[in-house]
């Protein structure tokens, strides 16, 4: 289940399990482009492409879809969360929980609080703002938004070794360090 999965193209390029199901949730109109983009391709999966609004109710679009919530879930929130604010996160979160069976995984990257305050990117969440993607969430305790729910979370800091990929612009410092900008990345298991 890829939340907000735009041009990701995994059920394309990826080695599939038989029998896996790849479901897409973006807004309409993205899930049309990347259709007319890809058109001729042949996903290596059954792909359901599902256009609804994540900060609106999508639960019942994704059971009409064939979404079988008693199966556990392999989610992925990545590059999402940033762009929601506070109230839509948790919603996000309340309804991954609820369509979510025992041992389903939950992945998902957070922008730290003081990262998404940090002067140092004030140019970028201006330009960010002025495109219209105007970067609204952040937290420095990001297990605690699967933690909340009841599952168990493993948290990574972006900058750390071999999870950074030349992305990250500064060393790794230890995680009890406080006040320091950091991105996340999660692992949660219900």
């Amino acid at each position: 289940m890829i939340l907000a999965a735009g041009m990701d193209a995994r059920a394309y390029r990826l080695s599939w399990p038989d029998g896996t199901t790849v479901y897409e949730l973006d807004q309409p109109e993205v899930i049309a482009a990347k259709a007319a983009a890809l058109e001729g391709e042949q996903a290596l999966c059954t792909r359901v492409a599902v256009g609804v609004d994540l900060t609106g109710d999508w639960t019942a679009a994704l059971r009409a879809n064939g979404f079988d919530d008693r199966r556990p879930t392999a989610w992925l929130a990545e590059g999402l969360l940033q762009y929601l604010d506070e109230a839509a996160v948790g919603t996000v979160f309340e309804r991954v929980d609820a369509l979510s069976a025992t041992g389903s995984v939950l992945l998902y990257d957070v922008v730290g609080k003081t990262l998404l305050a940090a002067q140092l990117l004030a140019a970028v969440r201006q330009s960010m703002a002025r495109n219209g993607a105007p970067w609204l969430f952040g937290t420095d305790q990001p297990a605690e938004l699967a933690e909340r729910h009841g599952w168990s979370a493993v948290v990574t800091d972006v900058a750390v070794p071999g999870n950074e990929w030349g992305r990250w612009f500064a060393p790794a410092v230890p995680m009890d360090v406080p006040d320091v900008p950091r991105g996340y990345f999660v692992e949660a298991t219900k």
